[in-house]
């Protein structure tokens, strides 16, 4: 692959996309955090560390097996993937687009009948992440419990109530109906 990919409408651009983006993941996971999810009976477990389409990923990580989640160590964990998968995209020629770093901290209290209430995070829980080709580091402030982030072309809310990802995706699909209905293009 040059320097600068294949150029855009390259015929070649496909395959050499697949035969990069197939590896990098398992370069990460081989030396990444992750985040391992266990039924609660213990039987079955689930680990990823990065769930991905073309250039949109997204990791994670936890400590489920604490009895209390310890969030500077969950921080941490976190800072240290991202700043992996930034190495990782570095050393094969690309680039972590740093303004596009989002995360929520997903850490619940239990109300007394039960329910999950996600806690706000504080803006002092960041994550920086430095891009490793001259680009000056970046700091990511987690997002509210109720403020959506797309990945993946969906939005997603953790706080439970889907409002702010109803009202993005509502908003998303009348801008495109007006620019659809605005279009040259008639019905015959």
């Amino acid at each position: 692959v040059p320097m600068y990919g294949t150029g855009q409408g390259s015929a070649a651009s496909p395959a050499a996309w697949r035969a990069a983006s197939c590896r990098l993941p398992g370069m990460h996971e081989g030396q990444s955090n992750g985040a391992c999810f266990r039924s609660p009976d213990g039987r079955y477990d689930a680990r990823f560390h990065m769930i991905g389409f073309a250039d949109d990923t997204y990791s994670g990580v936890s400590d489920f097996e604490a009895k209390e989640q310890d969030i500077a160590k969950l921080l941490q964990k976190a800072q240290e993937d991202s700043q992996l998968w930034s190495d990782v995209l570095s050393a094969s020629g690309g680039c972590l687009e740093l303004k596009k770093m989002k995360f929520h901290m997903a850490h619940y209290d239990f109300c007394a009948n039960g329910s999950p209430a996600m806690r706000q995070p504080q803006q002092s829980q960041a994550l920086w992440a430095d891009a490793s080709n001259g680009k000056i580091a970046e700091k990511a402030k987690p997002l509210r419990a109720a403020e959506p982030r797309k990945m993946l072309g969906c939005y997603n809310e953790p706080g439970g109530s889907s409002k702010a990802s109803f009202e993005a995706t509502r908003s998303s699909a009348a801008r495109e109906a007006a620019r659809a209905c605005s279009s040259g293009l008639g019905r015959r």
